[in-house]
């Protein structure tokens, strides 16, 4: 999403205890967050805390596309977290990559592993940013052209599938 705008407010947080696949994985939060760009309108919701308790209500319209895209035939099953809509083109479900790579390191590991392109961690999470930003750019009419026209998006473009 930085490649379109820019986040404010996004904060540290860590992922569920148990029944969590990967409890206590240091992520981030979008609760409180905004952004901004003149390409992507942009809107979360976190449904639940650390503890499943109950956060932020999906409007009407949001909660259409979740029953309608987060379920099958577009997905296994219904209720998958994360849950992207692009555009209500393209959606991904899950997070993309496998954050067992993330288990056990800290948020400043987890950076520092960030400004090494040979590293599994980057190359999970670049691959996985890489598809979204293929989905963008397909949503938002091949803007910005400096990102959209970047390798490999134009390949990955040709990859992906409208739902």
């Amino acid at each position: 999403m930085s490649r379109f705008g820019e986040y404010q407010d996004l904060r540290l947080m860590k992922s569920a205890d148990a029944p969590e696949t990967f409890p206590q994985t240091n992520t981030f939060t979008f609760q409180r967050a905004s952004y901004t760009s003149q390409y992507v309108d942009w809107a979360s919701v976190e449904n639940a805390d650390r503890t499943g308790q109950p956060l932020q209500t999906p409007t009407t319209e949001q909660q259409d596309i979740i029953i309608t895209f987060d379920a099958p035939p577009y997905t296994q099953t219904a209720g998958s977290i994360p849950f992207i809509s692009y555009a209500n083109q393209y959606i991904t479900v899950g997070a993309g990559y496998d954050t067992a790579s993330l288990q056990g390191l800290s948020w400043q590991q987890i950076t520092a592993k960030l400004s090494d392109p040979n590293d599994q961690v980057t190359k999970n999470i670049v691959s996985n940013a890489n598809y979204m930003t293929a989905a963008i750019c397909e949503s938002t009419n091949q803007q910005p052209a400096s990102v959209c026209q970047a390798a490999p998006i134009p390949d990955i473009e040709q990859q992906i599938t409208k739902k």
